[in-house]
């Protein structure tokens, strides 16, 4: 059985890691740096873009933003949990309070929220790839707008949010630990021919 400490260290790796990717599609959508979020921050100034902005931040969307703020709720109260019989020795404790409130803190107890943690991240793998995919179409269609109004040659930017992993040997399809790293296709636009 693991050690809840074993648990908890997972739960802020993944933390973590949803957070970059929360980050990082703020970032491109939000066209400016973010700074430093927590996870409930990006996913709350992302469902306010979400209001502005249905065309980019489709109901699926906003819907994994809102369970990926829940679930940072959750980290929230299992890190921030205050021990009430840990010992001085060992440092070892059984009872947790949050806000006058009993947490679970058992390796099964964090370890649900690591795997809703873990689900959130895939998916916002593929929500993020389709968020790239509109973006481009907007970099494309700016392109060439530009390109007709100016008769110059455009090569707009390409975005792919979250498509950059490391995957574990054990959790690669290969069996050998593997990063993948897409690249675009190059973009150029051309002006319209007169």
């Amino acid at each position: 059985m693991p050690d809840v400490n074993d648990t908890v260290g997972q739960l802020a790796i993944a933390d973590a890691t949803l957070c970059d990717l929360l980050r990082d599609i703020l970032n491109e959508a939000g066209g400016q740096n973010s700074g430093e979020v927590t996870t409930g921050q990006a996913a709350d100034r992302l469902l306010a873009a979400a209001k502005t902005d249905r065309l980019l931040f489709t109901p699926n969307v906003t819907d994994w933003l809102k369970r990926a703020k829940k679930a940072a709720e959750k980290r929230n109260t299992i890190i921030h949990a205050i021990a009430r019989d840990r010992c001085v020795t060992c440092g070892r404790a059984t009872r947790f309070e949050h806000k006058g409130a009993t947490v679970d803190r058992s390796p099964t107890g964090v370890g649900n929220v690591v795997n809703e943690f873990t689900t959130l991240i895939h998916e916002g793998v593929n929500i993020a790839g389709g968020i790239s995919d509109r973006l481009n179409a907007r970099e494309r269609a700016q392109a060439s707008a530009l390109a007709a109004s100016t008769g110059t040659t455009q090569f707009p930017r390409q975005v792919l949010i979250g498509q950059n992993w490391y995957h574990c040997a054990a959790c690669s399809p290969t069996g050998a630990a593997t990063v993948g790293v897409p690249l675009g296709t190059a973009a150029m636009v051309r002006p319209p021919k007169p």
